[in-house]
């Protein structure tokens, strides 16, 4: 079973359990890039409607949360739901996780019934490392509706990516390289254009002439120094957050 061709030296196809991912090679040499390619401008905005609008309730104060979150295409797979990537904070208070649901689909259709998402608590260096949260839907969401494969990678990237949301222009980005307080191999550091309430957007790369998901804008970092440093945060799809997109598949009931 293949996602994608496999591209010599660069791509390889992983199987695991029911879910099959696209894997950038995890064989390369150390220090070896990994390099990414933006969408054009037409993709981009084909693959825009796959980035949906995430409400969540906080039950202590009665208030809704907006963010983003990716419908992830799995071709492969005859499920009667939808998997979806997200940032963990869009989806947790202080109680647990929040109730949510998909607002362009309403709380009936898009109601999410499922999420994995980490449990450990927020520390300066490692809030963005834990910052991911994988979701379910009730039912499956309209056919029409567009989704995006997603891929894992080892080695360092270079290259540019697309931050793919519904609202944002379309601009090809850079990534950069992380300040030395933040360096960390889960998190990918870029200049993409963001603004509040895109948290779970996710950085998309061409494989094979086909957008993939490779990390989750999570937030911004502001270093408080002479030089007052600015960056922009992705979580990579890796280790844990990977593990958990994989247990998805199988979960039973909410977390």
């Amino acid at each position: 079973m293949s996602l994608a061709s496999q591209a010599p030296g660069m791509f390889k196809t992983q199987l695991t359990g029911l879910f099959a991912l696209m894997m950038l090679s995890s064989n390369a040499h150390a220090g070896e890039a990994v390099h990414f390619s933006p969408l054009d401008e037409a993709t981009y905005s084909a693959s825009s409607g796959g980035v949906v609008q995430l409400m969540c309730a906080n039950a202590a104060d009665g208030g809704y949360y907006l963010s983003r979150a990716v419908v992830l295409d799995l071709p492969e797979l005859d499920l009667p739901f939808d998997i979806l990537l997200t940032a963990r904070h869009a989806v947790v208070d202080d109680d647990g996780s929040r109730n949510c649901f998909l607002r362009s689909f309403g709380p009936e259709l898009g109601q999410i019934n499922a999420m994995i998402h980490s449990f450990a608590g927020p520390q300066f260096d490692t809030d963005f490392m834990n910052d991911w949260a994988v979701l379910r839907t009730e039912t499956r969401l309209p056919e029409g509706t567009p989704r995006v494969r997603a891929a894992a990678y080892s080695g360092q990237e270079d290259g540019q990516l697309s931050l793919l949301s519904r609202g944002l222009a379309y601009a090809p980005c850079d990534v950069t390289g992380a300040p030395t307080e933040m360096d960390n191999p889960t998190l990918i550091f870029h200049d993409c254009d963001s603004r509040p309430g895109i948290s779970g957007s996710p950085l998309v790369t061409m494989i094979d002439g086909t957008p993939h998901v490779v990390a989750l804008h999570v937030g911004q970092i502001i270093m408080l120094d002479e030089d007052f440093r600015s960056y922009s945060v992705a979580r990579r799809i890796s280790d844990e957050f990977l593990d958990a997109l994989t247990t998805m598949v199988d979960v039973k009931t909410p977390r």
